[in-house]
């Protein structure tokens, strides 16, 4: 799917479903374009430090992908990424796999979640007040430099002009960190981002640099999942624009806040339908991402 595939879908509405002002109704068409972002995201978790794109029913739902790196080792603090090429996105891919769901909640519940300052070194030009979770960013740089590596290697063969990033739970996060930090260091580059129950990651000046890098972002939100309303919005949390909801398998709804970045006025969102983490429903983080589950038991 192009990117201006992507930038539709965010925009697509159909039907006459009874939608509050900031939410659209998303075609089956355009749901449907989502697909081979989720099935990618699945292999982050299936694929592990493989050079073969064999990892079973995973990695045959996009049989034309072409493999260039992988690496990590399956913790929380070396997630499982891989990068590569896909010809029927037209897109290279950084996918980053996640942990388990209820380790992440229990992470991310602390009511001391400690920001840090991003690495000025690997984001160039940013404020030193722009903050991330600190175990995020430890994650995020220990691959780096690895998949910076990979992703210049990629658009050296393929002449790639559009970049995608992509991941679930622990994934997204590192997925979001990718999008501002490979724009940084590769600026002609066009960037899209897919995430699936993504946590939020830091705070506003970080937000901004990543509305501000990222072309197209689609976060997506299965159901009741309380993983994207952790860490607390108190703890001075929050999420890029972008969110789609998944109500129930079949209905997304693209809400589209005025003036803000997450929308928590409108019932079918996220903020309302999960205003606490503990008023969640933990088995919604995997799925259903229509008709995919993603995560370690899926693979």
């Amino acid at each position: 799917m192009s990117a201006a595939i992507i930038a539709a879908a965010l925009a697509s509405s159909a039907g006459c479903f009874a939608l509050k002002r900031d939410t659209q109704l998303l075609s089956a068409d355009s749901i449907a374009g989502y697909d081979p972002y989720a099935r990618l995201a699945r292999a982050a978790y299936c694929l592990g430090s493989s050079q073969t794109w064999e990892c079973g029913d995973a990695c045959a739902a996009n049989e034309d992908f072409d493999l260039y790196a992988s690496g990590g080792d399956g913790t929380s603090d070396l997630p499982f990424y891989f990068v590569g090429y896909s010809p029927s996105l037209a897109s290279i891919i950084v996918a980053h796999g996640g942990m388990e769901a209820q380790d992440l909640v229990t992470t991310l519940q602390d009511s001391n979640i400690a920001q840090a300052p991003v690495d000025v070194t690997m984001f160039p030009g940013v404020d030193e007040d722009m903050m991330v979770y600190a175990g995020f960013r430890d994650a995020h740089s220990r691959s780096a430099d690895a998949v910076l590596a990979a992703v210049q290697n990629t658009i050296a063969t393929t002449g790639a002009a559009v970049l995608t990033t992509l991941g679930h739970g622990l994934g997204g996060a590192l997925a979001e960190m990718d999008a501002a930090y490979l724009r940084l260091n590769i600026p002609y580059i066009r960037m899209n981002t897919v995430t699936f129950g993504k946590p939020r990651v830091g705070n506003a000046k970080w937000v901004d640099l990543v509305d501000a890098n990222a072309d197209s972002y689609a976060r997506i939100n299965n159901m009741r999942d309380p993983i994207p309303v952790l860490p607390a919005r108190s703890a001075s949390y929050e999420h890029p624009t972008g969110e789609i909801h998944v109500v129930q398998e079949g209905m997304w709804l693209a809400c589209i806040a005025d003036n803000r970045r997450e929308d928590d006025e409108d019932a079918e969102c996220t903020i309302q339908s999960v205003p606490d983490a503990s008023e969640g429903v933990l088995d919604d983080h995997a799925g259903l991402y229509n008709g995919i589950f993603i995560g370690t038991e899926y693979c």
